[in-house]
């Protein structure tokens, strides 16, 4: 399950740090969202068009929004490992900053 949410949590942090401006620890932090509009990597591939799982704070702030607009919505929680966990080192201004997530027992560092 948590495999094909890598994919995606790896672009919402991108789109954080390049459309958004986040720093890479916000961009890390920030609440995601999980699409099952597609089949399943794994067996038996389940596919659910137009379902979509928020982190809470999404979930309260958009789900009755999406759920107009005709997507069923469920709430995954806080900091919920489902939504996958990133670490990441960028070479940022002459050094190396690095970010992990709360999401799961992470660390990282740079020099």
């Amino acid at each position: 399950k948590r495999q094909d949410m890598q994919a995606q949590a790896l672009v919402q942090v991108f789109l954080n740090l390049t459309v958004f401006g986040m720093d890479l620890q916000d961009a890390i932090d920030a609440p995601r969202f999980r699409s099952y509009s597609f089949p399943d990597s794994f067996a038996p591939h389940a596919l659910r068009p137009g379902s979509i799982a928020l982190e809470s704070e999404l979930f309260r702030a958009v789900s009755m929004d999406l759920e107009q607009r005709g997507y069923e919505v469920e709430d995954g929680g806080s900091w919920n490992n489902d939504f996958s966990a990133v670490g990441a080192i960028l070479y940022h201004q002459g050094g190396l900053v690095a970010g992990s997530d709360p999401r799961e027992a992470t660390t990282a560092a740079g020099r």
